[in-house]
């Protein structure tokens, strides 16, 4: 799969198959599903659920395809772009992102292979 790792600390955060909320509090915001990723932080920038990540398999290639949508308050910088509110976009690996004030890069976990389906890209 893929994973969140924060730049200023080298600390990785796996994702799973399926949905992923990303935040400083992610799992409050789903109770009845297995706990997401919560990242520690003194951010209060960094919104509770920062980010939604869908993981699937690739329709086209064999791998993944990971899905971000900005759930936000703060809002998300990718790539030193800003992204609209709501908007879906597909990540690759390398990409870095704003979060609040954190720094972050989506990178691959493992040998995660990657393969986009669609141009939701911006």
């Amino acid at each position: 799969m893929g994973q969140i790792r924060i730049i200023s600390s080298g600390e990785k955060f796996p994702l799973h198959f399926g949905v992923n909320s990303v935040g400083r509090m992610a799992a409050s915001y789903k109770p009845n599903m297995k706990p997401d990723t919560k990242i520690p932080t003194n951010d209060l920038k960094m919104s509770r659920c920062h980010a939604r990540i869908d993981v699937k398999k690739s329709t086209k290639y064999d791998g993944y395809v990971f899905h971000m949508q900005d759930t936000s308050l703060n809002g998300i910088d990718l790539n030193s772009k800003e992204i609209p509110k709501n908007s879906i976009i597909v990540l690759s690996f390398g990409d870095q992102m704003i979060w609040g004030e954190t720094k972050v890069i989506f990178e691959a976990a493992n040998s995660t292979q990657f393969g986009g389906d669609d141009t939701l890209k911006i």
